[in-house]
C-alpha cells in the first residue's frame, strides 16, 4: 500500500480516538485506561482530555495528507472530508448504542448494565443525624437483567449509611430509576444541597460493584 493510502485511515482512527460512543468514552479513552494512565491531566475528569488532543493530531495530520495527495485528482475532496467527519461524529454515538444493545442482548450479571454516572443525580437534606435523598439513577441495561439493589455514593460527603433500595428495571433498555433513601449521618450533621453527578453501589444476584 502507497503512503498515501494511509493518510484516509489516519482520519478515521483520529475519529475514533476523539468521538465518544453513547456512553460518552471514546477509543481514546479505552487505550489509556488499558495503559494505566488517566486520560485526563488532573484526573476525574477535569484538566486537558488526552484522547482528544491525540485525536486532533490525527485529524491534522491525516486531512493534510488526503488532501495534499488526493486534490488534484479529486478538487472537492477538503469539504467532502469536512462533511464526512460531521457525520461520523453526529452518527457515531447512535450507531455504537445499537450495536451495543445488539451484542450483549443476551448478557446477565454486570456485563449486561453500564452505570451513568455523568447522568444521574441527588437532591438530599438532614434533620439531626437522619438524612433523605431523592435520587435519579441513569443505567443502560443491554441485556437481561430484571432487578438490583443500588445505594447511592455522595461525591463530597462522606459518612452517610444509608438503606439499600431493591429497584425493577426493564431489559433491553435505556432507564432513568428514581428512589426515594433514607440514611443516618455519622460524622457530620445539617447538611442540604444536590449531587449532579452521583456514584451508585449496585448489587445483582449477591454480587456488589461500586460505581465512583
Amino acid at each position: 500500500m502507497r503512503r498515501e493510502a494511509w493518510f484516509p485511515f489516519v482520519i478515521l482512527l483520529g475519529l475514533f480516538i476523539l468521538t465518544g460512543n453513547h456512553v460518552g468514552r471514546s477509543l481514546g479513552d479505552a487505550i489509556f485506561d488499558t495503559l494505566g494512565i488517566s486520560p485526563w491531566s488532573r484526573g476525574d475528569r477535569t484538566g486537558f482530555h488526552y484522547p482528544v488532543l491525540l485525536g486532533l493530531l490525527l485529524l491534522i495530520v491525516g486531512f493534510v495528507g488526503t488532501v495534499r495527495h488526493y486534490q488534484l485528482r479529486f478538487p472537492r475532496i477538503r469539504s467532502r472530508i469536512i462533511i464526512g467527519c460531521l457525520l461520523f461524529i453526529f452518527l457515531y454515538p447512535q450507531v455504537a448504542e445499537s450495536a451495543t444493545f445488539l451484542l450483549l442482548r443476551n448478557a446477565v450479571g454486570f456485563r449486561s448494565i453500564h452505570y451513568v454516572k455523568e447522568d444521574s443525580h441527588c437532591s438530599f437534606e438532614s434533620e439531626g443525624d437522619k438524612v433523605t435523598a431523592t435520587c435519579s439513577f441513569t443505567i443502560y441495561n443491554y441485556g437481561n437483567v430484571d432487578e438490583l439493589t443500588i445505594t447511592p455514593i455522595l461525591s463530597y460527603i462522606n459518612g452517610i449509611r444509608w438503606e439499600a433500595r431493591t429497584l425493577s428495571i426493564r431489559p433491553h433498555e435505556r432507564s432513568s430509576l428514581g428512589a426515594l433513601f433514607e440514611g443516618t449521618l455519622s460524622e457530620v450533621t445539617g447538611i442540604r444541597g444536590s449531587d449532579r453527578q452521583v456514584g451508585a453501589e449496585i448489587k445483582i444476584n449477591g454480587i456488589t460493584k461500586r460505581f465512583e
